[in-house]
């Protein structure tokens, strides 16, 4: 069942469709017209819709005459439309199971009873804004259409919402005395309804309205089968018996039309389909006479050769077998020994879960109450990857969508209440005005978050600073040359050589010039390690030639960004994943206690340099300053701008450790003059991009801005149109995946007409990462999307050894049969993944075909495993030769390699012509071609606007297909992520960021409720914060430390009164650690 949302144009014109539809009889149109809502209660409106009445109250007048809003001016309404799926539409209009309309209808009606009461809003107006508030109350009537536009049967209901709703009585204008009349003006409440909520939830409501019908069609004796999106599916018959294809096609003239359009323009996009189908709408064709209408579908279904009329039949008699109370006793208590069983089973093989019931109350639960467990846990671990907070109504939609039968939106919000009673939820604490909550959060997001905050504490004062500030001043610049450091680049630099604390924070906007600013760090950290090894007396000499590389380690996100970080600073670099898988196991004590001294020994004193901060994500956060402490290395220098893109997976660590050091006063160093563009315009238009006003930025570009109904092919063609010699000078960036695709593809079309592409060329098969969450792995139907897994490590939970598995079939039961490269057959089953564990360098993937020439520019999409050869995920590069042996690319460090036929290489490219945003962060080039859609409501915001607008120096050109709908797209969605403790009124990092919030303002009640004492909250999860971190890291140094690093020895070094233990502790490592890099004074 899909949702489509239309406006009400004409409240005469939508009474007459709706309510007088001229192809039922009366008492037809009886049976299909109902007034809904409570709102529709309040005003008395019941039973079968008048056309009349209809009209009025679409026109905002209500049955005591009274007038909502002008009738001018106003708004009249939105039509929701639920559409069933082809198969059932046939089983019930050609084959005649009536079950299955009242099925429908009564969907629609829960799913509509659910959004009046979670999504009907009105707005009043507070401090001069207007405000949305909860009401609670719809006035809307349902109608039951069985006809599409070509008049094919197609049952589908439309809730025409009228623009009305009342808003509670706490939030109505008081009463007044009318000053001239003496009488008394009361408020009603009625306003007009604000559709926001609805219209965001559209996708949520399709998936609730699926997953309520298909129960019910389940219990009328037919098997279902997810097919898409949001929880759609087709109908089955008892046996899994399908419709055959001929009636189904044959039976969508309306959609074959539009199908047919599309191709014959060359559209693909859903976008495009959309606007086919708005452009191609027809006024609905008369259906005639309803006898003539069903034997028309009649002679249709013979034609076709219809197989409906058997699998109904087969339903219903699955549906009515056993019909006495003593056979559907026996038939209830056998079904229950055979489902316990099941579940013993079941309970035996599932890896142990969080968030389910344990031991027997997990055995004695219903089986449709079991599996909204598991599928509630799955859906928060879906949820969770990509974000800290998430709404309630997402955990709904999540969990109901994973297709598990039995699994309603009531009993998954039954189980959202249990688990915030358990506290493995926590609901956020409401901004809203009514209060009403809407995002819950979990334990582990909290505790990571106050994990991460701590981790800043237990570095405070440990840091092996290279030198102090005052010799940092001169030496930075010196070391700079023949560059010179701005002042906000050298106050960073400074910061970084000299703090006293572990972990530094440098916040830098796009262009500032951050890799110039790490170029005199390198540098001296380099000099300082050398001096260390070689001595004081060579020291002169080695600030002589200073270019050479040190212990320091550069960090970044992605391979592509630490390709350019040791490039930009001369720095060993990898990735922070790397870094992490490489020293993960001595924070769970995996290691022995010989490796972890060994590991100590190498990394106590390096310097971490982590660049592009804002893309990490909590959880690598976490990890990394864990390790940071652990081994006890001389700095974590952090680095990034946390306006730029948020992390893919959850959280936004920069941010939450930016505004907690602005909260408690601490420093974080910021580096904002502009270095990059290079001209007036560019300038403005990046200023204002980083402002967040993308209204002015996309004002300034003017005629840069192009409008087009084919953004893509226009960007495409414009790059195509450049001088030769300005293309590499250009950078085209599309949001998505099928854009890139496709801009790729046309660039490789024009350079192979004009000849810059040499040869005949060659296809190579090539593969594309499925892009799904670690829970997702776990439900086999996903596997369906895949053509291969790739298994990295021995070390699985699916006992598959190191290789690639041809995905051979996907078994209704959950389990999935492999091939392997020898043909070799293997059964897994996914559900056995650990859902707390990782995946284990398992990958699904699909396989698409390419074809390369000689002088095509690709990219490569994974990292060699081979040392030395230099193929790293992300960078460019170009083929040099094509041949029936392999290929010759030369990479970006201008090195020429060589790939033979069956080199693993030749399945990690991918044509490079347009890249996209994520990869884009970070580079530097003299013009952008930047291509964003107005209706890519997810991709185009103003985080993604921000990077798109700032990579270039001299241009940039905005390619779009409605400049005034991306306008206000990117000013609603700023693509912002939401942090745990901000959820919960701990930490209100993004009002501490703008400023609106003074230090010690924020909820966190200043240094006593943030440092010693426990949160209320903290008290109620029994959170451990660090203590597992702590006690494995006294375990490994044996006398060091003390065992408390909390926030008190960062607020008493501060000032509020330092322990004298922790005092006499870093007054005693304070001298030797400047003495090592004493050689920098000279």
């Amino acid at each position: 069942m899909t949702v489509s949302i239309g406006r009400v144009h004409s409240p005469g014109k939508a009474a007459d469709y709706f309510a007088n539809d001229n192809y039922y009889t009366a008492e037809q149109s009886e049976a299909a017209s109902v007034w809904m809502g409570e709102g529709s209660r309040d005003l008395g409106l019941s039973g079968t819709v008048e056309a009349s009445v209809f009209e009025k109250i679409l026109d905002g007048k209500l049955p005591d005459g009274t007038q909502v809003n002008n009738p001018e001016t106003r708004d009249y309404g939105r039509d929701f439309t639920f559409s069933m799926p082809k198969s059932a539409s046939l089983l019930a209009l050609v084959s005649g199971d009536t079950r299955i309309l009242a099925a429908h209808l009564q969907a629609v009606k829960e799913t509509m009873a659910w959004a009046e009461k979670n999504l009907a809003e009105a707005r009043v107006h507070v401090g001069g804004k207007d405000v949305a508030v909860r009401t609670g109350n719809l006035v809307y009537a349902l109608f039951q259409h069985d006809t599409s536009r070509a008049t094919d049967p197609q049952s589908h209901i439309h809730a025409v919402i009228a623009n009305l709703t009342r808003l509670p009585e706490r939030f109505r204008k008081r009463d007044r005395v009318d000053p001239k009349t003496g009488e008394v003006i009361s408020d009603n409440g009625w306003r007009a309804w604000h559709n926001g909520a609805m219209y965001r939830a559209s996708a949520t409501l399709s998936s609730m309205a699926n997953a309520i019908l298909r129960e019910k069609l389940e219990s009328l004796g037919y098997k279902t089968e997810l097919s898409g999106k949001h929880g759609a599916f087709e109908i089955l018959g008892p046996n899994g018996e399908r419709i055959n294809k001929e009636a189904l096609d044959g039976f969508s003239k309306r959609g074959n039309d539009i199908k047919a359009k599309a191709e014959a323009l060359g559209v693909h996009s859903p976008e495009g389909r959309r606007a086919i189908t708005q452009r191609t709408r027809d006024p609905k064709m008369n259906a005639g006479d309803r006898t003539e209408l069903a034997e028309r579908w009649r002679a249709e279904a013979r034609e076709y050769r219809y197989n409906g009329d058997q699998i109904y039949a087969m339903a219903l008699a699955k549906s009515q077998e056993r019909t006495s109370p003593i056979e559907r006793g026996i038939r209830a208590v056998n079904t229950a020994v055979r489902e316990t069983r099941g579940r013993l089973v079941d309970y035996l093989k599932r890896p142990e879960d969080p968030l389910v019931d344990s031991g027997l109350s997990k055995l004695t639960r219903t089986p449709p109450t079991a599996r909204a467990q598991y599928a509630t846990a799955s859906a928060i671990r879906i949820l969770s990857e990509r974000e800290a907070v998430f709404s309630k109504a997402d955990v709904v939609k999540t969990a109901i969508d994973l297709g598990e039968k039995g699994v309603t939106p009531d009993r998954v919000e039954r189980r959202i209440a249990e688990l915030v009673e358990k506290g493995e939820l926590v609901p956020e604490t409401s901004q809203r005005l009514d209060k009403a909550v809407d995002m819950v959060t979990t334990r582990e997001a909290i505790e990571q978050e106050r994990r991460i905050l701590k981790a800043m504490d237990i570095g405070a004062g440990e840091a092996r600073p290279l030198m102090p500030a005052d010799v940092a001043k001169t030496r930075m610049q010196k070391l700079a040359a023949p560059r010179e450091l701005n002042h906000e680049q050298l106050a960073a630099a400074i910061e970084i050589v000299s703090s006293l604390d572990r972990i530094v924070l440098v916040q830098g906007r796009a262009g500032a010039g951050k890799s110039t600013m790490l170029q005199p760090v390198a540098k001296a950290e380099a000099i300082d390690a050398a001096a260390r090894v070689i001595g004081a007396e060579y020291t002169k000499a080695v600030l002589l030639t200073a270019d050479m590389r040190g212990d320091a380690q550069a960090l970044a996100f992605q391979n592509k960004m630490v390709a350019d970080l040791r490039t930009d600073t001369g720095m060993e670099a990898r990735t922070v994943d790397s870094f992490i898988y490489s020293n993960e196991r001595f924070l769970t004590g995996e290691a022995s206690p010989e490796a972890f001294a060994a590991r100590k020994a190498d990394l106590a004193g390096t310097y971490l340099i982590l660049d592009e901060a804002s893309m990490i994500s909590n959880e690598r956060m976490d990890k990394l300053t864990a390790i940071a402490n652990l081994m006890e290395v001389g700095r974590l220098a952090i680095i990034g701008d946390r306006k730029q893109l948020n992390p893919i997976d959850a959280g936004k660590s920069f941010s939450v450790m930016q505004a907690r050091a602005i909260h408690d006063q601490l420093p974080v160093s910021e580096v904002n003059i502009n270095m990059r563009q290079k001209t007036e315009d560019m300038r403005l238009v990046a200023d204002l991009a980083d402002a967040g006003n993308v209204r002015a930025a996309i004002s300034i570009l003017g005629d840069r801005v192009v409008v087009s109904k084919d953004r893509i092919a226009d960007a495409a063609g414009a790059w195509l149109a450049l001088p030769a010699e300005d293309r590499d000078k250009t950078t085209l960036l599309s949001a998505s995946r099928d854009g890139r695709a496709q801009a790729n593809q046309i660039i490789q079309d024009g350079l192979k007409a004009e000849g810059t592409l040499k040869g005949e060329g060659r296809a190579f098969n090539v593969r594309e990462t499925v892009q799904l969450t670690r829970e997702e792995y776990r439900y086999s139907r996903n596997w369906r999307e895949a053509q291969f897994l790739e298994v990295g490590s021995r070390d699985n939970e699916l006992g598959l050894a190191k290789g690639d598995y041809h995905i051979a079939r996907v078994f209704d039961n959950g389990r999935v049969e492999l091939r392997d490269m020898r043909g070799r057959k293997h059964r897994v089953e996914p559900f056995k993944i650990d859902p707390t564990g990782k995946l284990n360098r398992l990958k699904l993937s699909t396989e698409k075909r390419i074809e390369v020439h000689e002088g095509e520019r690709i990219r490569w999409t994974d990292s060699d495993k081979r040392d030395g050869r230099g193929m790293i995920n992300a960078t460019i590069a170009s083929i040099e030769k094509v041949s029936a042996d392999g290929i010759v690319v030369k990479l970006s460090d201008g090195e020429v390699r060589e790939l033979k036929n069956g080199d693993p290489m030749l399945k990690r490219m991918d044509l490079a012509y347009a890249i996209n945003t994520h990869m884009a962060q970070g580079i530097t080039n003299e013009i952008v071609f930047s291509v964003m859609g107005a209706r890519e409501t997810n991709l185009s915001n103003a985080r993604a606007f921000l990077v798109n607008h700032t990579r270039q120096q001299l241009d940039v050109r905005l390619f779009t297909d409605d400049k005034d709908k991306l306008v206000r797209q990117l000013e609603s969605n700023r693509g912002d992520k939401t942090s745990a403790l901000e959820a919960i009124g701990e930490l209100n990092v993004e009002k501490i960021l703008a400023g609106k919030e003074q230090p010690h303002e924020s909820s966190l009640g200043g240094q006593a409720s943030i440092v010693s004492t426990p949160s209320n909250l903290e008290r109620k999860l029994d959170l451990g914060s660090l203590a597992d971190y702590e006690a494995r890291a006294k375990a490994g140094k044996g006398d060091a430390k003390t065992a408390d690093r909390g926030r008190g020895s960062r607020a008493d070094e501060r000032g509020v009164g330092k322990s004298s233990a922790h005092a006499a502790t870093s007054a005693e490592r304070k001298e030797p650690e400047l003495d090592r890099s004493k050689g920098l004074e000279l």
